[in-house]
């Protein structure tokens, strides 16, 4: 069943060539695309819809005509369809140009953060996360993402802040502090896993987790001194 027009505000900024070509599920996730086009669960879905009666070469089409005269979400969906493809590099100057468009857009602006980090540009995504960064309170995945760049940029003392800082904003939040666990490994930063891990311990007052956490503690402990 088709959807009222009304609930299809942009739907006339999309071709009409390439309109026709949207099945009815393709153009219900369309819709809750352009609205949330940093969700990766959607992303998919619309994807996956589009192709289901289409093909990648009519979805690129459509894509790239939408954002031409569409908003800056349909920068971004352009962009994130180039990394599903596994074309990283030719989605960077799509959200270059969707910026010089939109240059309030902070959701265009994270997710040039976010490509940049994949391409390894740590310098353009910490410019790019400066004003999340400023905010009041800073998202804790956004603290986390600028440690990320720092940490590969040689500045370990100064990610470590950063995460320490997400940490106090969230002292009562244990998967943060499992996953900047997580990252301090990656990143070969075992000392600090260790702390991280000791005080997670110290803190878990559930006797299963607590177990369990001395039993990674110990893992991580082990895989400090292999790597020495």
């Amino acid at each position: 069943m088709k959807f009222p027009s009304i609930c299809f505000p942009f739907l006339f900024l999309i071709p009409i060539s390439t309109l026709a070509e949207i099945d009815e599920k393709a153009e219900r996730y369309l819709q809750l695309v352009r609205a949330k086009p940093e969700n990766e669960i959607l992303l998919d879905r619309f994807f996956e819809a589009w192709i289901d009666s289409g093909t990648t070469k009519s979805l690129r089409k459509h894509l790239e005509e939408a954002a031409k005269v569409g908003s800056a979400g349909d920068w971004q969906i352009l962009a994130s369809f180039h990394k599903e493809l596994g074309q990283a590099a030719d989605a960077r100057p799509i959200l270059d140009e969707a910026l010089e468009k939109f240059p309030g857009n902070q959701k265009l602006r994270l997710a040039r953060a976010k490509l940049a980090v994949r391409l390894f540009d740590f310098e353009t995504a910490l410019a790019d996360l400066e004003p999340f960064v400023k905010a009041k309170e800073p998202n804790s995945a956004v603290l986390k993402l600028q440690g990320i760049c720092l940490s590969r940029s040689g500045r370990s003392d100064e990610a470590l802040a950063v995460w320490e800082k997400a940490l106090k904003q969230e002292p009562d939040n244990e998967e943060l502090r499992e996953d900047f666990i997580e990252i301090n490994l990656i990143e070969g930063l075992h000392d600090e896993a260790i702390k991280m891990a000791s005080d997670l311990v110290q803190a878990t007052e559930d006797p299963y987790k607590k177990a369990v956490r001395k039993l990674r503690l110990a893992g991580i402990a082990e895989l400090a001194v292999c790597r020495t």
